[in-house]
């Protein structure tokens, strides 16, 4: 003989009611399956729970277990948490976060900062602290660099990279650098990291080196590098020269 549960149509938790018109009558294996679809479809924890009850998934306990957690877990959202709208404080001064104390977020007591900014001005120091060990550091090494030179400045410091990779490094953090031809900087690059053009009215031509199979000959006064190939022309009369060779 099969036994008959009533079913909602619309969940109680999804704001159905008892009306005759909101129940069916379904078998423990169709109710099952009704609140398996309403899971899948709407997410909602209450289904879950009575589809595996219903199945024999999980026992009583389990069953009352979940939905006290649960129950609980929303009772603890949003205002109807206890520490709702309360943060963490320390002194304005202090030296770790261990003296914390938690007040409401609208009024915290003059001299007292929350921990995230606490947290947040730490780390800033912490990097301004290395930015200044590093231009002293750079400002110490440029003046042994202009006393003995770059060979002398690799035997006393050990620098274990290139002179030109030193000479950017002076030219980021050294306030007073001045470049070895003494140019002025363009917007904060030191002239050996520039492109060098020569203008021509209004044209300007910088030829870029893009692979190996790329050939420039009898062009004068080009500067190859591993990197870039830049002409000293303006785009028309490069145009000519190469033409014309």
């Amino acid at each position: 003989m099969s036994i008959y549960h009533k079913h909602h149509i619309i969940p109680k938790h999804m704001g159905g009611t008892d009306d005759p018109s909101n129940l069916i009558k379904l078998t423990v294996e169709e109710h099952a399956e009704a609140h398996r679809k309403l899971f899948e479809q709407y997410g909602h924890w209450q289904d879950e729970v009575a589809w595996k009850g219903l199945a024999k998934m999980i026992d009583r306990t389990e069953i009352i277990y979940q939905t006290i957690s649960k129950t609980n877990s929303l009772k603890q959202k949003g205002s109807g948490n206890s520490q709702f709208g309360t943060v963490w404080c320390v002194i304005e001064n202090a030296t770790d976060c261990s003296n914390r104390k938690k007040f409401a977020r609208e009024s915290i007591p003059e001299g007292w900062i929350t921990t995230k900014e606490f947290k947040k001005r730490k780390l800033s120091q912490k990097h301004e602290a290395r930015k200044q060990s590093t231009q002293l550091r750079l400002t110490q090494w440029h003046q042994i660099y202009c006393e003995y030179g770059f060979d002398q400045f690799v035997k006393i410091t050990n620098y274990p990279h290139s002179q030109q990779n030193l000479v950017q490094q002076f030219a980021k953090w050294v306030p007073k650098f001045v470049p070895q031809n003494g140019k002025k900087r363009q917007n904060g690059i030191p002239p050996q990291n520039r492109t060098a053009t020569k203008s021509f009215g209004d044209s300007y031509a910088t030829t870029t080196l893009a692979g190996n199979n790329h050939k420039m000959v009898g062009v004068e006064n080009f500067e190859i590098s591993t990197y870039r190939l830049k002409a000293r022309y303006s785009a028309s009369e490069l145009h000519t020269r190469l033409h014309n060779k």
